[in-house]
């Protein structure tokens, strides 16, 4: 019995039921999105969501490149084809 008590008072890991987070248990935690930690705190399950309540949606860029970088490659995409235009010809 004494052994029992000691176990649950240093290793037992009291963990928050579905839908909650915090200290107490008392913060709302997306249950779609999110899970409580060992920590009680909203762990997020993708890095498609974000907030203490992984609730809010991050936007999706699409395109991460900036649109000079772009530009740039359909220049030299553009090049190279035409200087294989003008070998296949000259050939």
């Amino acid at each position: 019995k004494i052994l029992d008590q000691l176990h649950n008072k240093y290793f037992s890991i009291e963990t928050c039921p579905l839908g909650l987070a915090g200290k107490n248990c008392d913060q709302n935690c997306d249950r779609k999105h999110g899970l409580s930690d060992r920590g009680r705190t909203c762990v997020c399950q993708s890095a498609k969501w974000t907030g203490n309540d992984c609730s809010i949606e991050v936007k999706e860029n699409p395109n991460l490149y900036p649109v000079w970088e772009i530009a740039i490659c359909y220049l030299f995409f553009g090049i190279n084809t035409l200087t294989c235009i003008l070998c296949a010809v000259w050939i």
